[in-house]
């Protein structure tokens, strides 16, 4: 796993990890990182699918599937989402001193 200072525009999935059969998944370096930069910024999942112009229901099939390059697009998006709630606590906490 990566170091989660890296920024997510740096990243780049790996390799699928068993061939696949049929079309191929239109999730690359440049839909997860659409992904991701709307999820660190606080859209649900829903907008940072369609930010990404990828349909929701894709986005939820790639959140649920195994193997590689999901495995590590998943642990990615629960990056993404903690540190927007990260920013919102510390936004809140600030708030909260002054």
């Amino acid at each position: 796993m990566r170091h989660p200072s890296e920024p997510f525009s740096a990243r780049r999935l790996p390799r699928p990890s068993r061939p696949r059969v049929g079309r191929p998944s239109k999730l690359g370096d440049d839909a997860a990182r659409l992904i991701l930069l709307a999820l660190v910024n606080g859209a649900d999942h829903a907008t940072a699918a369609r930010y990404a112009r990828v349909h929701h229901d894709t986005l939820a099939k790639w959140l649920k599937r195994n193997g590689e390059p999901y495995a590590t697009f998943q642990a990615w998006v629960r990056e993404a989402e903690s540190a927007f709630e990260m920013h919102v606590w510390h936004a809140i906490h600030k708030h909260g001193d002054a």
